[in-house]
């Protein structure tokens, strides 16, 4: 974790707020086992970042992650109940669908990230609010 820390604290210096939740998101992503306390103190913390959330040109992927997100949460409970009560699964199952919620999390992680980066680049530079950013 010493790994995302340092980085997120040197860049995210003027926002400290968005450095916490987003370490906080890195901390749930990572985690071995799926917690639904963790991810739901993470997905509440992010109401926090609000002016972020504010322009929806800001968030690029947010369907894609919402959409894995409902898809998890509503088959994961499936998926352990065919591996521990009905017999008919395996562990491979509730695996796959701990994968695929971390994977969620990751893209709602990321398109956080470029969100709170763009919130900030455009408070910089207010010529360049709604354009494009090309790397050159």
């Amino acid at each position: 974790m010493l790994s995302y820390s340092i980085p997120f604290c040197l860049r995210l210096r003027n926002q400290p707020l968005a450095a916490v939740v987003l370490m906080m998101g890195v901390i749930n992503v990572f985690q071995p086992y799926a917690n639904a306390g963790d991810a739901g103190a993470w997905l509440s913390s992010l109401c926090l970042l609000g002016h972020s959330f504010e322009v929806s040109s800001l968030h690029r992927y947010s369907f894609p992650a919402l959409a894995a997100l409902l898809y998890c949460t509503l088959l994961g409970p499936a998926f352990h109940h065919l591996w521990i009560y009905a017999g008919s699964g395996n562990a491979n199952f509730f695996y796959a669908i701990t994968l695929v919620w971390n994977l969620a999390q990751l893209i709602l992680l990321t398109d956080t990230l470029y969100a709170v980066l763009r919130d900030e680049w455009e408070s910089e530079r207010p010529e360049g609010k709604g354009r494009e950013v090309r790397q050159i």
